[in-house]
């Protein structure tokens, strides 16, 4: 039970730890989205990059200001060409980011460094160029154009500002700047592209990235939109990326070192997981070492309920628990005590109800036997009583064979009374026997109702047990999980008492069955008594006619001369008596007949003490 509760314990606990493990793998997902910490990480680096970038234009748009401002020729005019190639030259010699400059006149030509001179079959105004229409047709100061791809491969940004000269427009001035070379390295991972992908600048790290298509090299940014996305890098390093709008179509993509917050938030994890197992295993080792002092005594226990449930009956011997077990072994001992006293006292009856059923199955045997002797006795009589009938016809037709008859008559009465003697003896015999029969019958009922309190005392103990094993059922479920040792037991003695009551409910039927039985055998006992007394006084009106015949055939011995009359009379006795010996021979059958359905009652009483006995066998008291 132990292991069990252990096992269980440790697969909840298990189970806890993985559910936990879970929740924290969900949550630091969500954390990932929605931490504040990633968020205010991309939030710098993107504002140090947007800044940056505004401060760089900025600036570079006031330089250019700056320098047309110091422009002394009219680009619509004749002047010094070599000059004007110096002065373009030195705009662009001290910032690397400048890659050309150039002055265009009202009507669109254009002079450059690139071309050396004034650009042949080029006018900015008919081709419609941005960097000198947003000057020359509106009143900018100062027109920053979007970024694109020179014919050298370069993305370029052409920043143009009007050449005023006495408060009066009279050109355009204009320079192109790498936007790659413009922003510092500010130690942040960033790209600027356009609307299509296409990188126009990058970080140190991403100089590669320029002129190439960023959703090409990182297809997992194309889900960027106004949500941070935070990845993985195949080298296992966590990176964020923010995707913003910086005008002019152009757009820039932040990519942050996330490696340290997640991997914090990770080891944060991994330790609330540790945590939870060291304190599981610590609550397993307390739990066992806890169950197992408990419970130590718990297999003597069951030991002890198996041996009960096969019967045997013996002292119980175990040690005090200090806790529920020790309520249970004191129901056991109670129970042991009052099964072991039922049980000897229900062997004690039933061994004197064995003696006594042996001595009636005798004396109904001996009853048997003298009935058979009496209705041998009693056919003899009646053939005799025939025989005299006859003789006393043959009187009255042989008046003259009178004294013959008479002396035969005289022997035939002397043996009659001899015979009616001892049936009467036989008799009396019987009645004695039927009566002791009797009184041996209701003893044997009498011992069945005591056997049946004896039952009722067990089922009372029976029905403890099961209010004792229902009481311990409940204090189990309000002990909750450490209970559950006690249901398992207290449902053992359950089923204990409910086989001891079964076998209470069988013992009952066979005790009524054998009541049942004992009061058909007296009420047969009291009719064979009532018989007995019957026959008696019919035997001994036999004997008193018996007599009445020696009185008139001494008569016809003296009298000869009124033999036909004494003869009449003779043979309506002898008839009389022939009937009479047919009616004892009648009730003689009958008592036979008692006696015969006693002895099989007897044999069933027999038959049921042996039952009882064998259920009774099964408890084994030592």
């Amino acid at each position: 039970m132990i292991k069990k509760i252990n096992i269980a314990f440790v697969c909840i606990l298990i189970t806890l730890v993985f559910l936990c493990s879970l929740g924290a793998y969900f949550y630091i997902l969500s954390w990932k989205e929605n931490s504040d910490s990633i968020k205010d990480a991309d939030h710098v680096s993107t504002d140090s990059i947007i800044k940056t970038y505004d401060f760089t234009l900025s600036n570079l748009a006031d330089e250019v200001q700056m320098v047309s401002s110091f422009i002394t020729f009219d680009p619509n005019e004749e002047f010094d060409q070599k000059a004007a190639l110096d002065f373009l030259k030195n705009a662009v010699k001290n910032n690397d980011a400048l890659t050309s400059a150039w002055f265009a006149s009202l009507d669109g030509h254009s002079f450059s460094v690139f071309s050396n001179g004034w650009t042949p079959n080029y006018n900015a105004r008919t081709r419609k160029r941005e960097w000198y229409l947003s000057i020359m047709d509106s009143d900018k100061s100062v027109n920053i154009s979007a970024p694109y791809v020179t014919l050298d491969g370069k993305v370029s940004l052409a920043i143009s500002t009007p050449i005023i000269q006495h408060n009066r427009k009279i050109g355009v001035f204009s320079v192109y700047a790498d936007l790659s070379k413009l922003m510092p390295e500010l130690g942040v991972e960033y790209a600027i592209t356009d609307q299509q992908g296409l990188v126009l600048a990058a970080d140190e790290q991403g100089k590669l990235w320029v002129n190439k298509n960023i959703y090409d090299i990182r297809p997992g940014f194309s889900q960027v939109d106004k949500d941070l996305l935070l990845y993985q890098e195949p080298k296992g390093e966590w990176r964020s990326v923010s995707k913003h709008a910086l005008g002019q179509g152009q757009y820039l993509f932040i990519i942050t070192d996330q490696d340290e917050i997640i991997t914090t938030a990770n080891m944060w994890v991994y330790a609330v997981i540790m945590t939870l197992v060291f304190i599981g295993l610590i609550l397993t080792s307390a739990v066992y070492w806890i169950l197992r002092g408990e419970l130590k005594y718990l297999p003597k226990l069951v030991s002890v309920i198996t041996d009960m449930s096969k019967g045997n009956f013996s002292s119980i011997n175990i040690p005090r628990s200090n806790n529920e077990l020790d309520t249970i072994v004191s129901s056991l001992c109670l129970l042991e005590q009052r099964v072991s006293s039922v049980v000897k006292s229900s062997e004690n009856l039933m061994g004197k109800l064995i003696q006594n059923q042996a001595q009636i199955s005798e004396d109904i045997h001996i009853s048997y036997d003298n009935a058979q002797k009496e209705i041998a006795e009693i056919e003899q009589v009646a053939t005799a009583a025939t025989e005299l009938a006859a003789t006393a016809s043959d009187v009255a037709k042989n008046a003259v064979e009178g004294e013959n008859s008479t002396n035969s008559t005289m022997e035939v009465i002397a043996d009659s009374s001899v015979t009616l003697e001892r049936s009467l003896h036989i008799t009396q015999q019987v009645h004695g026997s039927t009566t002791e029969s009797a009184a041996v019958v209701e003893q044997l009922r009498e011992y069945s109702e005591n056997i049946s309190s004896v039952v009722d005392v067990i089922n009372n103990i029976s029905e403890q047990t099961n209010l004792l094993a229902l009481n311990a059922a409940i204090e189990a479920a309000r002990a909750g999980d450490q209970g559950r040792g006690f249901a398992v037991v207290a449902d053992e003695v359950r089923a204990l008492a409910a086989k001891t009551q079964q076998s209470t409910v069988d013992i009952q039927g066979i005790i009524v069955k054998l009541q049942l039985q004992s009061q058909q055998a007296s009420d047969f006992m009291t009719q064979n008594s009532s018989l007995v007394d019957e026959s008696k006084l019919i035997s001994e009106q036999i004997a008193e006619a018996f007599k009445t015949i020696k009185e008139r055939v001494t008569t016809i011995s003296d009298i000869n001369t009124m033999v036909a009359t004494a003869s009449e009379e003779q043979l309506s006795v002898t008839q009389d008596m022939s009937e009479r010996l047919e009616d004892v021979n009648n009730i003689v059958q009958q008592n036979l007949s008692s006696v015969q359905q006693t002895t099989f009652a007897n044999d069933d009483i027999s038959k049921l003490v042996a039952q009882l006995k064998l259920e009774l066998d099964f408890f084994k008291i030592k």
